[in-house]
């Protein structure tokens, strides 16, 4: 016991499954609504989901955009998930999808050429927050409510 509390007798160890993803695009993010829904991205604009916990995946690219790395996901549902670009000025993006992928609306970019996303993540379906390399020795946040 540590301070009144009960440790478990067993911690079990996660276990890993070796998956066909459809694509030999380096993959950089993941993130699971639950068990089932399965948001990936990577690199040359690429994002993967899976609706039944990894046995099959759909593979696709945010249109008229090849070559974003897509370095961040954050899955709300099947339907639902913003994506974030990683790259200096411009090459910083956030995309989001309601309809599974098939249509992805810009929801930030910047031409400030100082500015490199790095990092997003969510509390909720529509307040996040995202991160950048620092810019003038100060952090760039950008904040959604």
């Amino acid at each position: 016991a540590v301070h009144g509390m009960q440790l478990p007798s067993q911690v079990q160890a996660p276990t890993f499954t070796v998956q066909q993803s459809g694509t030999t695009v380096l993959l950089q993010a993941v993130s699971a609504v639950d068990s089932l829904v399965v948001w990936v991205t990577g690199r040359a604009s690429t994002y993967l989901r899976s609706v039944d916990g990894g046995a099959t995946w759909k593979v696709g690219t945010i249109a008229q955009e090849d070559s974003l790395q897509l370095r961040d996901v954050h899955a709300i549902d099947a339907e639902t998930a913003y994506v974030l670009s990683a790259g200096s000025g411009e090459r910083s993006r956030i995309y989001k999808t309601q309809d599974g992928g098939r249509h992805w609306r810009l929801q930030y970019s910047t031409r400030d050429p100082r500015v490199f996303l790095n990092c997003m993540d969510f509390w909720g379906h529509d307040r996040g927050v995202a991160f950048s390399d620092p810019v003038a020795g100060n952090y760039y946040e950008l904040q959604r409510r």
